[in-house]
């Protein structure tokens, strides 16, 4: 009974809150104000830290910026993408969001950062991600983009101890064209494991499934 009375009053509280925001907006707010001069966190940045889509929506519809970057050269999809929230992430796409653009600090896209989050430990435990990968591809995120380490969206799923993404990836990338230089290169159990597979789209949407 608590519990479901304490789920209420929060629902209450935060469609109370959204109300006092489109009424904000309705009478001018500035919703591309920074927040705060030390995060550089605009409304729409912190709507997606706090998780609360609502906002998210009725910020996007008032006109605001989904491609403003705060102190950490973070745009909010990169933030969408990094907590594996589709319904933001497609909102934003939506509305105009750069899906390749990578953060100056550390040159990461959104992909990859949906990539970090989704073969994290929790990510696998909780089979997480994979629409939000598959939502940012089929809006033209580039697979190969690399980060100012030179790694890419795959290495990323790879050091979660995705092995076979790896196996899968290399058919993928090289196709039949460098089949037998790869089998002088690769140890025979290795070639094996890449080359037996058959019938299967080896896109990155298909590695992540």
């Amino acid at each position: 009974m608590w519990a479901t009375l304490s789920t209420q009053i929060l629902t209450d509280i935060q469609n109370n809150a959204v109300t006092c925001l489109r009424i904000l907006c309705e009478h001018g707010a500035q919703v591309n104000a920074w927040v705060d001069n030390i995060t550089r966190h605009s409304p729409l940045h912190l709507a997606i830290t706090y998780g609360s889509y609502p906002v998210v929506s009725l910020l996007v519809q008032n006109g605001a910026q989904v491609n403003a970057i705060n102190e950490a050269s973070m745009t909010p999809l990169h933030m969408a993408a990094e907590i594996l929230d589709k319904n933001m992430i497609e909102t934003l796409i939506a509305c105009g969001a750069n899906v390749n653009c990578a953060t100056s600090s550390t040159g990461s896209t959104a992909l990859k950062l949906a990539v970090c989050t989704a073969s994290s430990k929790a990510g696998q435990l909780l089979a997480a991600g994979v629409g939000c990968i598959r939502l940012l591809l089929n809006h033209g995120a580039e697979v190969n983009a690399q980060d100012h380490e030179g790694q890419t969206a795959l290495h990323k799923a790879c050091l979660g101890g995705r092995e076979a993404i790896c196996k899968r990836n290399i058919r993928n990338v090289y196709g039949e064209k460098y089949k037998f230089y790869l089998k002088k290169l690769l140890p025979g159990k290795l070639w094996n494991s890449i080359y037996t597979f058959h019938n299967l789209d080896y896109d990155f949407d298909y590695l992540l499934k």
